[in-house]
């Protein structure tokens, strides 16, 4: 149960700071993700809904599910660190 929890955060993680880095370095800035705090205290911004704003949404959501799959992918293909698996199975007391 952990290991789904982990993917999805991470990938939500580094996703959203990917999006906010193209966000910054886009010109002119798309202010919708350039500053995604001032949803919290604004009722209606100027550039929500724009299409720059939406295609970074889908971006957003699309670098996620890659994540996911890229951190699926390297489990299933690689495995665990031995060591890590083997302290997890069997804690050993010193």
């Amino acid at each position: 149960m952990l290991r789904p929890v982990l993917r999805v955060c991470t990938g939500a993680t580094g996703s959203f700071g990917l999006v906010v880095a193209i966000a910054l370095l886009l010109k002119p800035q798309v202010d919708a993700w350039a500053n995604v705090w001032e949803r919290l205290w604004l009722k209606d911004g100027t550039t929500w809904g724009s299409s720059k704003e939406k295609g970074l949404s889908a971006a957003f959501g699309l670098f996620m599910a890659a994540g996911i799959a890229a951190d699926w992918a390297l489990k299933r293909w690689i495995g665990e660190c031995p060591d890590e698996a083997r302290s997890l199975s069997r804690p050993t007391t010193r």
